[in-house]
């Protein structure tokens, strides 16, 4: 990891604590992710941001393959899935 991914991790975990203690949300309902080259780091659920540490960041590719198999482009999978939801 290099030291400027490391310092947005440690960002993002800083804006996690902040958003509790401002009130804006509480325990580990809410999630941020900031883009890093061509990777998106994410919160991870379930782990209290006290507890967070830079490594537990999590990191995925910010650009998924499509699935070719329903035959849809991703963001008619992504319309379709948040009009069931």
């Amino acid at each position: 990891m290099t030291k400027a991914e490391k310092e947005l991790r440690q960002a993002i975990i800083d804006k996690c604590l902040w958003m509790n203690a401002s009130g804006l949300n509480q325990g580990t309902s809410g999630n941020i992710s900031a883009r890093y080259k061509n990777q998106m780091l994410i919160t991870p659920s379930g782990i209290p941001y006290e507890q967070l540490k830079p490594e537990l960041i999590a990191s995925m590719p910010a650009r998924a393959l499509p699935d070719v198999r329903d035959g849809l482009k991703p963001v008619h999978r992504r319309v379709l899935m948040e009009c069931t939801n």
